[in-house]
């Protein structure tokens, strides 16, 4: 739909657009699509969204009381045995209900380790269990076993060009008082308003609060967080919304993601992106 809409743009020519937002749609996601598919334009786009207020505020449900549980992901590293023999002895030396986990997906990594992930519940963190179950698979199988990092990544917006990472870091850290250990500001760039924005990494529990408080003052300004929103997109068929691995699309993976023309990747094309670029919701 945002792609007819670009191309209508084209012949209907204009400079400012409002997009309304209706209910249950991602308005971060919306927002991202609308950057991919508007890109190299000079039309200014608004999204619009209903304002709370106290009446639709009481029928919406709570944001923590539909959220998923935590889960942590264990890997056990396959030192030369097939998947297969892998997945097999794990199983048939720890018990799940003696450890007390429960697994909600198996499956193997790229590297050809073995990947559960361990589910948690609303009161407690998955990171207790997942401690427990690779504890109890180190110690039966005598595989090496790790837990991988369940972070998320983060945006802080409109933050001064006299502000260093330290104290950023800092102030994120103030509204988590005896957590914020795991915060990590990975990097700051300039942004087109002359201000800076910070990339930043947490553990989901933090991140969600972080989020949920929206903004933060740091120095003279007070700067909005956001969770980075990452759409998924075809390497195949050059389509978003998906990977490659589920694509049912035709074949693309040998056009340029810029221009759809053979011989050439996108580093190297030299027509202007067009309104045949192959783009869906």
């Amino acid at each position: 739909m945002l792609t007819e809409l670009r191309n209508n743009m084209q012949i209907q020519v204009t400079e400012k657009m409002n997009i309304i937002l209706s209910d249950g749609l991602d308005k971060d996601y919306i927002r991202k699509l609308l950057e991919y598919v508007f890109a190299n334009t000079s039309l200014n786009i608004s999204l619009l969204v209903a304002p709370t207020t106290a009446s639709n505020t009481q029928k919406a449900p709570a944001k923590n009381s539909t959220a998923r549980p935590q889960t942590e992901k264990v890997i056990i590293k396959n030192t030369g045995s097939t998947y297969a023999d892998l997945l097999k002895s794990v199983k048939n030396n720890v018990d799940l209900n003696q450890v007390g986990v429960k697994v909600k997906t198996i499956r193997r990594t790229a590297a050809g380790d073995l990947m559960l992930e361990v589910e948690g519940d609303k009161k407690k963190a998955g990171k207790k269990k997942a401690g427990a179950l690779k504890e109890a698979i180190s110690n039966r199988t005598g595989n090496e076993v790790r837990i991988a990092n369940n972070t998320v990544t983060m945006h802080v917006l409109d933050i001064d060009a006299a502000t260093n990472i330290d104290e950023v870091e800092n102030a994120l850290r103030t509204i988590l008082p005896g957590n914020g250990h795991d915060i990590i500001v990975k990097s700051m760039r300039p942004s087109r308003d002359g201000n800076q924005i910070a990339t930043v990494q947490a553990s989901r529990l933090n991140a969600n609060k972080l989020t949920k408080a929206g903004r933060i003052k740091i120095g003279w300004v007070s700067c909005r967080i956001r969770e980075r929103v990452v759409v998924p997109r075809c390497y195949r068929c050059l389509e978003f919304g998906h990977s490659s691995k589920e694509c049912e699309g035709p074949d693309r993976s040998k056009l340029c993601i810029n221009c759809g023309q053979e011989g050439h990747k996108a580093t190297r094309a030299t027509k202007p992106l067009t309104a045949k670029r192959y783009i869906t919701a």
